[in-house]
């Protein structure tokens, strides 16, 4: 079942986004992967990390080891038998732990093939990257930057803060700039509407090589077909973030007429 919508399904944001950002991006990789091979590698990456109920993110290592000994040390205040002191044993207070849950978020990666080095990632944005995960969002992108790695950012979400600029962004939907390592502080922003769409973009690679061309619109359609979204997404649900009322009705007509 296709897709209603000229461009992007915007139902897709708040019931199944998270599955279409995983296939979303395999897509990508396969999509450039032609393109970019054999003077590339490119690959999906998983930066994977624990995020606990109160929204903070850390890797974790573990601080002590234990080892099994046949070694033993006396407790403080002990003594050996005939004039052992009495520890009191004390009663424990009960508290919970906050609880972690592992939350992967994929990317592409494109290596020089001779030597291993970075040369660009293409990152899609997430709810949590636009919302509670920003400020740690934003440190990996000034990591990046200061790399001099080139980076591509998609964003097919209304919701959420867009990424920093030093100049607000035109009105849009939806957008993707393209960060050239070469040309920081300087990037390329390519901004669209619900009612268009999606663009081809550029991707950088090493300065004296073409660009890519990444067909957003094309890489959007085969992922929806393929996973099958048009026939698992709830037309009949409230459109979140909601539209203005001339808007919300162009979107009704779509999918009560099919695109």
């Amino acid at each position: 079942m296709p897709s209603p919508f000229p461009g992007f399904d915007p139902y897709l944001e708040s019931q199944m986004f998270h599955s279409f950002h995983t296939q979303f991006i395999t897509a990508i990789n396969q999509a450039l992967a032609p393109q970019v091979l054999p003077r590339y590698m490119i690959s999906v990456e998983d930066a994977a990390c624990v995020i606990d109920e109160y929204r903070s993110a850390a890797y974790i290592f573990p601080d002590v080891g234990i080892a099994d000994t046949e070694q033993s040390f006396p407790l403080p205040g002990a003594h050996g038998e005939g004039g052992e002191t009495a520890v009191a044993l004390m009663e424990p207070i009960t508290r919970e732990v906050p609880r972690s849950v592992p939350e992967h978020h994929h990317f592409v990666e494109i290596r020089n093939r001779f030597d291993h080095s970075l040369v660009t990632i293409i990152e899609m944005l997430s709810p949590k990257n636009k919302a509670s995960g920003w400020q740690q969002y934003e440190s990996k992108r000034q990591t990046i930057f200061q790399a001099g790695v080139n980076l591509v950012e998609i964003d097919l979400l209304r919701g959420g803060r867009r990424v920093s600029t030093t100049e607000p962004l035109p009105p849009c939907d939806y957008c993707a700039t393209v960060c050239r390592g070469q040309r920081l502080p300087e990037i390329d922003v390519y901004a669209w509407r619900l009612e268009q769409p999606l663009p081809n973009i550029p991707i950088p690679l090493l300065p004296g090589d073409d660009e890519a061309t990444l067909p957003l619109q094309e890489v959007f359609t085969q992922t929806y077909d393929r996973g099958g979204f048009g026939r698992m997404l709830d037309y009949g649900r409230e459109l979140f973030p909601p539209l203005e009322k001339e808007r919300e009705a162009w979107v009704k007509a779509c999918t009560s007429s099919g695109g």
